[in-house]
């Protein structure tokens, strides 16, 4: 699933230990226990462009993921929102 596949881009060895809906999805930048809820507007589209950035610059975007953690801003319902 496309977003495993975004977990393990940006969080490369670190398993996710509280299944499908978890708190932990907030560690990328999600909104709450169900990254789904973020993509509204966009959906799959969305989701899909998201993946595509942060495979296709790995190293940017887990850098911005460390810098946009402090103050927290939240990576990933940002990065839908550029899209």
């Amino acid at each position: 699933p496309a977003l495993d596949v975004l977990w393990d881009t940006l969080r490369p060895g670190v398993r996710r230990t509280g299944g499908a809906l978890t708190d932990e999805w907030g560690e990328i930048g999600f909104q709450g226990k169900d990254p789904c809820t973020d993509f509204r507007g966009m959906g799959r589209l969305a989701l899909l462009q998201l993946t595509h950035m942060c495979s296709v610059k790995n190293e940017e975007a887990r850098g911005l993921l460390t810098f946009m953690s402090e103050p927290y801003i939240p990576f990933a319902a940002t990065g839908i929102n550029v899209t």
